[in-house]
C-alpha cells in the first residue's frame, strides 16, 4: 500500500468512531444480507464464523490446497480439521469435493477467479454442509450464475488488508446469512 504514516494513524483514530464502523456494518448487511460483525483480520472473522456452526470438533472443513496458511490456522483455531482440496491449475479453484465426511465448505475465487458456484452449492445442500465465501481475493466479482460473489453462501468472510481487493490497512468482517 502507498499509505503515510498520518494516514495510517488517521485510519486507527477513526476506525475508534462508532460512527464510521456502523455505517460499515449497514453496508454490509444491505449488501450481503445478513448480520455484519467487524474484525482485527480476516483469520478472525473466519475462526468466528467457524465457531458459531457449533460442529463436533475436529469436523472436516474443505480448503484450497493453494492458499494462505492463515486459512487452515483458522480452520484449527475453531478446533475442525482442515481437508486441502486439489486444484485446478486453469481455474486456481478445486473440483466439487467427494469427501463424505465433511461438515462445511470455504471457497476462495481464487486470485478473482470464480468457482463453479452451482455445483458446490449444489453439493453443500445434497449433503447439508454449511458453504462459507472467502472474499479475500474477489470482492465484487460475479460467478457465471450472474450472481455477486459473497450473496450465495450461508457466511460470507471479507478482508481489508493491505494486500486485498478492499485495501483498509487492516480488518475484516464476517456476514452471516445462514441463522
Amino acid at each position: 500500500s502507498n499509505y503515510s504514516s498520518r494516514a495510517i494513524w488517521q485510519a486507527l483514530i477513526l476506525a475508534n468512531y462508532p460512527k464510521y464502523s456502523d455505517t460499515l456494518i449497514n453496508y454490509l448487511e444491505q449488501k450481503y444480507q445478513g448480520k455484519a460483525i467487524l474484525v482485527y483480520k480476516n483469520r478472525e472473522a473466519l475462526r468466528l464464523g467457524l465457531e458459531s456452526l457449533n460442529l463436533p470438533k475436529n469436523s472436516f472443513v474443505a480448503i484450497c490446497g493453494f492458499t494462505c496458511f492463515v486459512v487452515d490456522q483458522a480452520v484449527i483455531a475453531a478446533g475442525l480439521c482442515p481437508v486441502y482440496l486439489d486444484i485446478n491449475p486453469q481455474t486456481l479453484n478445486f473440483a466439487v469435493p467427494t469427501n463424505p465426511h465433511l461438515k462445511a465448505i470455504i471457497i476462495q475465487n481464487t486470485l478473482g477467479y470464480p468457482c463453479d458456484i452451482s455445483a458446490i452449492k449444489k453439493f453443500c445442500q445434497k449433503h447439508n454442509l454449511y458453504l462459507i465465501e472467502d472474499l479475500a481475493h474477489s470482492a465484487g466479482g460475479t460467478y457465471a450464475t450472474g450472481e455477486e460473489i459473497g450473496t450465495v453462501g450461508d457466511m460470507t468472510i471479507l478482508s481489508f488488508s493491505q494486500d486485498k481487493i478492499i485495501d483498509a490497512i487492516s480488518g475484516g468482517a464476517l456476514v452471516i446469512r445462514n441463522p
